[in-house]
């Protein structure tokens, strides 16, 4: 007689939430994805901060004479402040280009976090399919294992 081995727990109480998420923690793709919608974020907000001026402060402090040791003071202070007026729309379109990355990251992070519920759900389908050819083949052993019986209670008889 062939000894059986008990069949796999069924995964019926298998949480696809649960399995989604640590496949999302354990993926560094997605962890990338996430970086780069990051990185696209402050590009954006970069790119808006461009039409606002910019305020630009300069100090310097030091001694300046022709002998050996120097005996005058000179000190500089500066502010600019630089505010175009027109930059041939090259911040607007700068803005837009922005967005458009961001928009493109967003969706290949999208995809890739579809990707990997879908390997989760076809994964966890083929455990159940696996699991119900198994306990198939169970069956039919029994099946044999019984017209093996009485196959053999009839020679017998």
């Amino acid at each position: 007689m062939v000894a059986t081995a008990a069949p796999a727990p069924l995964p019926e109480n298998w949480d696809s939430t649960r399995a989604i998420a640590e496949a999302f923690q354990n993926r560094p793709a997605l962890r990338a994805a996430a970086e780069d919608c990051q990185a696209a974020e402050s590009a954006l907000a970069t790119a808006r901060h461009t039409y606002g001026p910019t305020l630009q402060a300069e100090g310097a402090y030091g001694r300046q004479d022709s002998q050996f040791l120097p005996q005058d003071a000179e000190w500089l202070a500066g502010l600019a402040l630089d505010w175009p007026v027109f930059t041939g729309f090259a911040r607007s379109y700068g803005v837009a280009r922005a967005r458009a990355d961001l928009a493109q990251t967003r969706a290949r992070a999208d995809q890739l976090h579809l990707a990997v519920q879908r390997e989760v759900w076809t994964a966890g389908s083929r455990v159940r399919e696996a699991q119900e050819a198994i306990r198939a083949t169970d069956t039919q052993r029994q099946d044999a294992q019984e017209t093996v019986r009485l196959t053999r209670e009839r020679y017998r008889t």
